[in-house]
């Protein structure tokens, strides 16, 4: 099965990750920034958002309300949980550590050297 592209990439790195980001979405694939751990200032081509149809857009939590994030979480749970068990949504791992072994995960973590998820199991 050939690789076609992201749908959706939830993005909190910034910087280093923007354009490798907009080359793994898929045509009209989303970009959403929710933090920048590496800087919010890159330089890109913009004629790669228009041919793919890009949407890109950012969002952060932190002037909203109580209120508000309490109901942004409630919606998240029962959309986004309910197809990650449904395996509609498939997150990339991409390394598993025992939870005996979190220094490892962290170090790894802390690298910047892994596209996708660290996961601990016990």
């Amino acid at each position: 099965k050939s690789f076609k592209g992201i749908d959706i990439i939830l993005d909190m790195v910034g910087k280093n990750y923007f354009k490798k980001n907009l080359s793994l979405l898929n045509d009209k694939g989303r970009l959403v920034l929710i933090a920048f751990l590496t800087g919010s200032k890159t330089d890109f081509d913009l004629k790669d958002i228009i041919i793919k149809r890009l949407n890109i857009t950012g969002s952060t939590l932190r002037p909203r309300s109580n209120k508000e994030k309490s109901r942004i979480a409630r919606n998240v749970f029962k959309s986004f949980w309910t197809e990650l068990s449904k395996k509609t949504i498939k997150p990339i791992i991409y390394k598993t550590f025992e939870l005996k072994n979190a220094n490892k995960a962290h170090k790894l973590m802390e690298s910047s050297k892994h596209i996708g998820k660290i996961v601990l199991t016990n």
